[in-house]
């Protein structure tokens, strides 16, 4: 789950010489996951614990770091594997591919 401390991108900010016309409201008040993910234990959206919990329990579930077996099989190419490899995530997962803040 995301958490601001793995945010490495610098503020958004204008052109050179030109200005922003609005500041760009925070990412919780424009992403529906803030107030429509509810959590039980006490965790809350945007905390570090909750991130952690959830970073541990996807080593926990073996999703993470991915099987070696998995890793090889999605290192050769399409045509050439013996199976169907679906995978899907509710998450971008390259930073560079978020929205701006």
């Amino acid at each position: 789950w995301y958490h601001t401390s793995w945010d490495t991108e610098p503020p958004l900010q204008a052109p050179p010489g030109k200005k922003l016309t609005r500041t760009p409201p925070p990412g919780k008040e424009f992403a529906t996951d803030t107030a429509a993910c509810k959590w039980g234990e006490g965790f809350k959206n945007g905390s570090k614990e909750l991130a952690v919990k959830l970073d541990q329990q996807n080593v926990a579930w073996g999703i993470w770091p991915l099987p070696a077996e998995l890793q090889k099989l999605l290192q050769q190419p399409k045509e050439e594997r013996n199976c169907h490899v679906l995978s899907f995530s509710h998450f971008i997962p390259r930073l560079e591919l978020m929205p701006e803040k």
